[in-house]
């Protein structure tokens, strides 16, 4: 009888066993590196990602609402990386945005506000893992208070000296009634923006150039523009707007040039406003050796050269709007004119541009800043040809720094005095020429005070 043998506990892994396990491992491996796909037979995946569902609900009411608003989509979602810098909200705030495996999440900084329309629209491009990517912005908006209402304001911000695009640009809309969180838009490429869904009140709008990103208007150093809405329950508003660099002080006069002896070029260290009417200007040129005074057939800025592209509002369609040109962009406070001739008839459009610097009372800016309660009388906004409602500008003057003065005679040799009673810049702020000069002029001559 055979002796019973003892078995290892812990054999020795065979030749075959050993080849099994080197297989599974190596095609564990290439299933984790393998490409995503649909199995065989399967149509191919080319839907991109498209929303579930949203909370809050789009135009829901919801108020108090807590938490982060968040949006759902049917499959994992990329393309969320830059999600924070393009994301298009209002009112304009600070806002925390994350995205997970398949949504996106939105939370202001400071916490939702009560009595609030919030807009949000996320540009096109989110995609699935096969690369299907939307082509059509995703909105989502909500109340915490107000009825949603109809509205919409559409527009463009260009620069008023070139005609050029502002892109990016911000624009914000404050509430006379002293609402804290402006709401706001942004402008694409072409300077365009868009705001659905704004409620109906009366509102200053700017438009400026962010250049700190801190969502304010820096009017020291900021280019920007304003102009009044009144948008109603239904409102639809076209807005233009034409920002300009910050200055606090009257156009000076530089030089005196001539291209013969029946045209004078005046030129000025600021661009002058194109719109203004000339022909009240006061303008006088006398000879000072005979006393006699030269006659003039016209007076007129020199056009501004338009860059090449498109016409300001050339592919946009008339809408209706609502604009009060009577109480455009005012000249800046604090400037040596307005201490020494006390207040201006646009005091109640300075006034509304300090609501962005926050230094006037909400409660006094709704009592005077409505356009009745400035004071009659001319001013600089008043001679300014007004802006058909409904519609953007097709075509506008440029502005330059250059005054042409058309003589009836030719110039004379001798000595001449020439008086302008008021020129005005494009921040609207005027001043007078009181100048001499000797005909025949030397090259670039300047201007004697």
């Amino acid at each position: 009888m055979r002796p019973y043998r003892v078995l290892d506990a812990s054999p020795l892994p065979s030749r075959s066993m050993a080849g099994a396990a080197v297989g599974l491992a190596a095609a564990a491996l290439g299933l984790a590196c393998a490409r995503e796909e649909p199995p065989p037979g399967a149509h191919p995946d080319r839907v991109p990602p498209s929303v579930r569902e949203s909370n809050p609900g789009r135009n829901s009411i919801v108020p108090g609402f807590g938490g982060s608003a968040e949006i759902r989509f049917d499959e994992p979602i990329t393309g969320t990386r830059n999600l924070q810098q393009s994301l298009v909200a209002s009112p304009a705030d600070r806002y925390e945005v994350s995205s997970g495996f398949s949504n996106i999440k939105i939370r202001p900084s400071d916490g939702w506000a009560d009595g609030v329309v919030y807009y949000f629209r996320i540009p096109e491009g989110i995609a699935d893992l096969l690369g299907n990517r939307t082509e059509e912005p995703i909105e989502l908006v909500f109340s915490t208070g107000p009825e949603l209402s109809a509205t919409r304001v559409s527009g463009e911000v260009r620069q008023r000296v070139d005609g050029v695009a502002v892109s990016p640009g911000r624009v914000l809309f404050y509430n006379l009634a002293g609402d804290s969180i402006p709401y706001g838009a942004l402008t694409d490429r072409q300077g365009e923006f868009e705001l659905p869904y704004l409620p109906p009140d009366d509102y200053w709008s700017f438009a400026f150039q962010d250049l700190n990103n801190n969502l304010r208007l820096e009017r020291l150093f900021e280019p920007y523009d304003s102009v009044r809405l009144e948008l109603g329950p239904a409102g639809i508003a076209a807005l233009s707007f034409r920002v300009v660099e910050p200055d606090t002080t009257p156009p000076v006069l530089g030089l005196i040039r001539g291209e013969d002896d029946l045209v004078l070029q005046l030129q000025f260290d600021d661009y002058l406003d194109p719109e203004q009417d000339l022909s009240t200007s006061g303008l006088v040129l006398r000879q000072m050796e005979s006393g006699a005074r030269w006659e003039v057939e016209e007076v007129r800025v020199e056009p501004g050269e338009r860059p090449r592209g498109r016409r300001p509002g050339e592919t946009r369609e008339p809408v209706e709007a609502t604009r009060d040109t009577t109480a455009t962009e005012p000249a800046p406070p604090d400037t040596t004119a307005a201490e020494e001739e006390g207040p201006s008839p646009d005091d109640a459009a300075a006034e509304a541009d300090s609501l962005v610097d926050g230094t006037v009372e909400p409660d006094s800016l709704a009592e005077e800043a409505a356009p009745e309660a400035a004071e009659p009388g001319p001013s600089p906004q008043e001679e300014t040809p007004a802006q058909e409602e409904g519609t953007l500008p097709e075509e506008e003057e440029l502005p330059s720094q250059t005054l042409r003065i058309q003589l009836a005679t030719p110039l004379e040799s001798g000595t001449y005095r020439l008086i302008l009673d008021r020129i005005v810049n494009l921040r609207l702020l005027e001043a007078g020429v009181d100048t001499t000069f000797s005909y025949p002029l030397m090259e670039d001559e300047s201007a004697s005070p």
